[in-house]
Parts: C-alpha cells; structure tokens; sequence
C-alpha cells in the first residue's frame, strides 16, 4: 500500500525502484490534509477573496458532523461549515446566506463547491452537481481566511476530517466548468487562469496546532490531464450514439434486464438504487456522465458498504440499516443479509458505486441507440 511505499521512501530516498512504487501507487496524490478535531488545528493560508469567486475541495468528515467543521473561516467574520450536517455558508453581516438541501454523510469524500457570482448570489454544489441556491447577496472583501476552520476556530472546536485538491479561483465557475472539472486533478497541470491557489498532496502552506499532512489509502482518485483527454473521446463516442435514432421498444428490453436488477421504474425492479421514473427528463450529458462514470456521480448514499468479518472474509453491497446490533447488507439478486456487530471488524464507505463501471461498452452500438431511445421516452 501506500503508507508503506511512503516509508520506505524515508528509508530509502534516492531508491529509483522504491519511486517508481510510491508513484505507481499515486505517491503524493495519496497525500491529503489531516485535521484531527480539537481546538487550534487549521492550515493558515491567509486566502483573500474580492468579487465573483469559487471555493471548491474534496472532504471526508469524521461522524457527528456540525458546525464546528469548517472549510474555511475566519474569526467571528464568516464560515463555510456545516451546522446541523448541511454545508452552510455564514456571514456576520447577514447570517446565513445559503444552505445546502442535502445532509453530508460521514467517512465519504466528496466535493464541495461554493460560487459567487458579480449579483452576489451564492451557490453550493455537491459533486459537480447544483445542489441550492442563496437567496441573499453580498458584495463585501473577505480578507485572513484559512482552510479547515470555521469563525469558532481556534477558540472553540475544529474540523475533524480529511482535505485535498482545495482550490480558490477568482471567477465564479460555471455549472458546466464545476461539473465537467471536479474530478479533475490540477496538480502538475498548467495552472488554469483564474486560479488563485492549489492546495493539495503535501503542499498546504503552515499548519496550526496538530493538523498535519498523511496519506490517505482512500483518498479520491482525481484524472489527470491524460485520463481526461481520454474521458472525453469516450463521452464523444457515446454521446453521437445516444443522439441518434433508436428503438424505444427494443430499448425497453434491455433496460429491463440491465437496469432493473438495481433500479426501479414504475414499481416495478430492484431497490439497491435511486429510482429511474422520469429518467427521460433528465439531459443526455447527465445520463452519460451516470453510466460511464458511475463513481464520480454517485449520491453518498449509493456508494459501495464493505464489511469486513472477523474471519476475514468481506461482504459488499446497499447498506440498509445500521443500529448498535447489526448492519443489513443488500446485493443484487439475494435477500438481504443481517450481520451482528459481534462478527464484524470493520464497516466502511468505499469510493466506488454500486453500479458496475463498462455497461454501454459491453453493448453494440445498435442497442446504446435503443437503451438511450427508451430512457429519453420514460416521462
């Protein structure tokens, strides 16, 4: 793994062999922010913020998250935390000025994304995707602003969680640039114009208190400049065959045997994940973007539960229900399974969906046609 790869460099830094396994494995791409919960830990990073602007990071929260988990602050003047479990942007001159909808769900990464725009409208984003829209607005200069904080920190509570690719821009990105580029590394990459700064791998400037840099095996796998380039002849391909004529009819057939195992549509399939009535109003881009690449547009919700038993075996699936006693996994095609507390060593999140990778390439171009035709016809 990793953390050894990490070691071993310590051990051996000049070892061109122990490189080549440290970058194979994602070297300092592994790397994130560590913010460990207490008073006074934070990366003081002095960040100014002037006119249209976007905010945008991958975080992983440790569980009981609340207001005292930031992701930027600045004493008594604002914070982006997340009171009652929703991401919350705060001004002293206004209170809050946009909430999320959604409730963040602890133990996963995901990305978050504040904009403002010239108005003065804020806007969050939950993993590329608009999630709320502030009905306020502010023009003020924000000025000593430090990431993993909130306007209670160093004085009361901390973050308590995991940061990584952490950007600031001048310009308030478009839904369009916030979704395409999300799950994008800049890393090593000619910086964009309109970005102000990177923090990611080890670089994230001082750090108060305890917070300090480690490597997380989990830690969300970005594309590279390559990987995009790659991604987006892949969307090109299917997006000409999606776009075409089809047989709605035929379509249904393999809808129904591909789609339902999982989803549902009409009550009638699977209850493994989000359902799919009136899937046809959803834009081709959107249906694209949740079949070829499942694990960047998944809700936290339907990311992959691993089990890890006491025997060392290991169950995956839709994590049903979880109390003190038991978790109760769900796969497709079986019952549910109740598993006791007493047999388990490890539960976690992994950042992978439940829904497989590689479905429209296993297809003829004829039946992508006709799967797109029946998906744009269910109303």
């Amino acid at each position: 793994g990793v953390s050894a790869a990490e070691k071993l460099r310590l051990l051996r830094p000049k070892d061109a062999f122990v490189g080549e396994i440290w970058s194979a494995l994602g070297g300092d791409a592994q790397r994130a922010l560590r913010l460990p919960g207490g008073a006074g830990n934070y990366a003081d990073t002095q960040i100014s913020l002037a006119g249209p602007f976007t905010i945008e990071c991958w975080a992983k929260l440790d569980p009981e998250i609340d207001y005292q988990d930031g992701l930027l602050g600045a004493s008594g003047l604002l914070d982006l935390n997340f009171h009652g479990g929703k991401l919350l942007f705060w001004l002293s001159e206004a209170n809050a000025m946009v909430e999320a909808k959604k409730k963040t769900l602890p133990g996963v990464w995901t990305h978050y994304a504040l904009t403002r725009d010239r108005a003065g409208v804020f806007r969050i984003y939950f993993n590329g995707e608009l999630d709320a829209v502030g009905t306020g607005t502010s023009q003020s200069v924000f000025t000593g602003l430090n990431v993993g904080r909130s306007r209670l920190n160093p004085a009361v509570g901390t973050t308590a969680g995991w940061l990584t690719e952490y950007r600031v821009w001048n310009v308030a990105r478009t839904d369009k640039e916030i979704r395409d580029h999300f799950d994008r590394s800049l890393a090593g990459a000619v910086r964009p114009a309109g970005l102000m700064e990177l923090f990611t791998g080890a670089s994230w400037g001082p750090l108060k208190g305890t917070a300090h840099i480690e490597v997380a095996e989990d830690a969300p796998v970005l594309l590279t400049a390559a990987d995009a380039a790659l991604q987006e002849q892949k969307f090109a391909r299917f997006r000409e065959l999606a776009e075409s004529a089809g047989s709605a009819e035929q379509g249904k057939q393999t809808f129904t045997t591909l789609c339902l195992a999982c989803h549902q549509q009409g009550g009638k399939g699977g209850q493994i994940a989000p359902p799919l009535d009136g899937v046809g109003n959803i834009s081709t881009e959107a249906l694209l973007r949740n079949i070829l690449t499942p694990s960047a547009a998944m809700e936290s919700a339907y990311r992959t539960f691993r089990v890890v038993m006491k025997d060392g075996s290991v169950r995956e699936g839709f994590l049903v229900e979880e109390n003190a006693e038991a978790v109760v996994v769900r796969t497709p095609g079986a019952d549910d399974r109740r598993i006791a507390r007493s047999e388990i060593r490890q539960t976690a999140y992994l950042n992978r969906s439940l829904m497989p990778e590689g479905l429209l390439e296993a297809m003829t171009p004829a039946q992508v046609r006709d799967l797109f035709a029946y998906l744009k016809s269910v109303k």
